[in-house]
């Protein structure tokens, strides 16, 4: 298994109103920035 597919089995629990990105696109992002030293907001 890899790190798309893990973050593809997480639950969804936003509603409905508003989605417009899948929850594991999101997650992607994420990671990616907390490999690239992002740790907040603000770089």
């Amino acid at each position: 298994m890899n790190l798309i597919e893990a973050l593809q089995t997480v639950p969804d629990y936003r509603h409905a109103r508003g989605k417009r990105h899948p929850l594991w696109i999101i997650l992607v992002f994420i990671v990616m920035g907390n490999l690239a030293g992002y740790r907040g907001n603000r770089p």
